[in-house]
């Protein structure tokens, strides 16, 4: 690990609206947008092919994860200043952070292993075997468990983050990459890249509950707790899908922009945000009217992959 300060401009703002860290992978930068006002109020540069973001609101820091440069930075999200380099091989992509015990989790693509970290010293503390290439991390709302997307095995794995074992594996859609955690903690959902639809895993059971199709290449997810719904990228359809938890049907689908990938709701806004990789925007839809109602100019090549709102 090696520590560095980058020169860049930065303007300090106020919180009272969310925050998006989005990262832009063409243009290894991250772009930090102010919510409320429809702007970007900073670009940073990073290492290589930024992509796997996030937020640690109570640490005041963010996560991002440079597959390209094998490194994670950690930046801050009052100044916005880099304050620390983490060297990680193995292609760092999915990163989440666990709030309950200070530490985040990066999963290696071709290491097959997903490590933890410190949040506070940034030191490493233990590594996690996993299936062929770790794509996707989610944490439990009760911080009991920690599942991963095993993209090449089309599974997930389940930890028990007390014990630090693996609880079970249980087969997927083919190629899962995102996953979300319902906020009851009962299931998590893989976007499934590959067979165009979305698993929903009985956490408790280790068995599926149901497989709903989508558009094509479903990519990354987001939870809606207000309304017990999903949204669900779909890189090759530049839309959105909208599935229904509890009776997991597909509801709607949204245009977006093109090749869209990260994804999150804001509750305070009631809107839902999309990273659009191709093109290099961020779409705003109103989750009540489930509409895009605007666009941010981002960065090329806008990824956003994980948690990427401070809210």
């Amino acid at each position: 690990m090696w520590l560095g300060i980058l020169s860049v401009a930065w303007a300090p703002i106020c919180h009272a609206e969310p925050i998006a860290f989005v990262t832009n992978q063409g243009a290894d930068t991250l772009s930090v947008i102010d919510l409320g006002a429809r702007r970007v109020v900073n670009t940073i540069e990073l290492g290589k092919d930024p992509a796997g973001v996030a937020v640690a609101k109570d640490l005041q820091r963010v996560f991002i994860t440079n597959p390209g440069s094998e490194d994670i930075w950690v930046i801050g999200t009052e100044n916005h200043e880099v304050q620390a380099k983490i060297k990680q091989a193995g292609g760092p992509l999915a990163v989440a952070y666990d709030e309950s015990r200070e530490r985040f989790y990066v999963a290696s693509w071709y290491a097959d292993v997903v490590l933890a970290y410190d949040a506070k010293t940034l030191a490493q503390l233990f590594k996690l075997p996993t299936g062929r290439v770790p794509a996707g991390l989610a944490v439990s709302p009760d911080h009991s468990k920690l599942v991963v997307t095993n993209r090449d095995d089309s599974s997930l794995s389940i930890y028990d983050l007390r014990t630090r074992l693996l609880i079970t594996t249980v087969a997927t859609g083919r190629a899962p990459f995102g996953v979300s955690i319902s906020a009851d903690g009962r299931y998590a959902l893989t976007a499934n890249v590959q067979s165009n639809d979305v698993s929903v895993i009985d956490l408790e059971r280790g068995e599926v509950e149901a497989r709903i199709t989508v558009r094509e290449s479903p990519y990354a997810i987001a939870q809606d707790t207000k309304r017990n719904r999903y949204y669900v990228t779909n890189q090759h359809d530049s839309t959105v899908s909208i599935v229904s938890g509890g009776d997991w049907q597909l509801k709607a689908d949204i245009e977006v922009g093109d090749y869209p990938e990260g994804i999150a709701y804001s509750a305070v806004l009631d809107e839902v945000f999309v990273a659009n990789w191709f093109s290099n925007t961020l779409s705003i839809l109103s989750a009540n009217q489930m509409t895009e109602t605007g666009t941010i100019d981002t960065g090329d090549g806008s990824r956003a992959y994980g948690d990427f709102l401070l809210h």
